[in-house]
């Protein structure tokens, strides 16, 4: 009888094994964040924030007395957007995001 109750259960986890690996076979794959509305392309990071800030990023950061440097700014190669974010502050629980 123990020995039918051990293949039940070791039955089990191969069931559970495959039905885990069939499942990351046909799930959708994540895209990279951020991307570009219009062409679907990741955007790239830019280390070097320029002196083109919005003022809603410009007004955050003096609200908050924030440095430049937290601001993360991407761009999308082809030139389709920019993306600006500021983190959140305090018990805010979201970001600031702001799109050109």
């Amino acid at each position: 009888m123990e020995i039918v109750a051990m293949l039940f259960v070791v039955g089990l986890a191969f069931m559970a094994l495959g039905i885990n690996v069939f499942l990351k076979m046909i799930s959708p794959k994540g895209k990279v964040f951020p991307s570009c509305f219009k062409c679907g392309r990741p955007m790239v990071h830019l280390q070097h924030l320029g002196t083109d800030m919005p003022y809603q990023i410009k007004h955050y950061l003096n609200k908050y007395n924030l440095p430049a440097h937290v601001v993360r700014r991407f761009i999308c190669l082809k030139g389709h957007r920019e993306l600006w974010i500021a983190p959140p502050v305090g018990d805010q629980r979201k970001s600031i995001f702001v799109s050109h």
